[in-house]
């Protein structure tokens, strides 16, 4: 999926558990953050070129790879805002960043390239689905998506 659609994604699924937990305006700041660092990370450091062609890598297209890496962001964000929003943020960062993380390797296994799992010490590309990165449908939904449960989380705080 294009980086928007996960971004969006992520900061929906993310701010309806967050807005919850510790209220609307540090769920949306950390919810913003990390949708946006975390996604970033998991592209910049998890593709390579060969031969021309990006490539996703197993560094961390990995779920637990993936996981570590959000949480490791969460954590550190949450701490940065922990000055204005209290610690308790650092802990809802790193769950939060996890959480987004997944989702990312979520879209993208519905993709042709899929992402990997780790099986008997070696590592198996996996994807459900055949669609291509710049799907203009599978694109808007993920976002519409994404979209849908911040406006929801959003009114249903009122």
């Amino acid at each position: 999926m294009k980086s928007q659609t996960h971004v969006w994604f992520s900061l929906g699924t993310s701010f309806y558990p967050l807005a919850h937990l510790v209220g609307l305006t540090p769920a949306l700041i950390l919810a913003a953050a990390l949708s946006a660092v975390v996604n970033f990370l998991i592209d910049a450091l998890g593709h390579e070129r060969r031969g021309g062609v990006p490539r996703r890598t197993p560094a961390t297209h990995d779920p637990v790879n993936a996981a570590a890496l959000g949480a490791a962001t969460g954590g550190l964000v949450g701490w940065a805002l922990g000055y204005w929003f209290g610690p308790h943020i650092a802990v809802h960062g790193v769950w939060a960043g996890a959480y987004v993380a997944l989702g990312h390797l979520l879209l993208d296994l519905f993709t042709g390239h899929g992402i990997y799992i780790r099986r008997g010490g070696r590592y198996r590309r996996v994807a459900k689905g055949r669609l291509r990165y710049d799907d203009k449908l599978a694109n808007t939904l993920a976002s519409l998506l994404g979209v849908v449960l911040f406006l929801y989380a959003l009114v249903k705080s009122f």
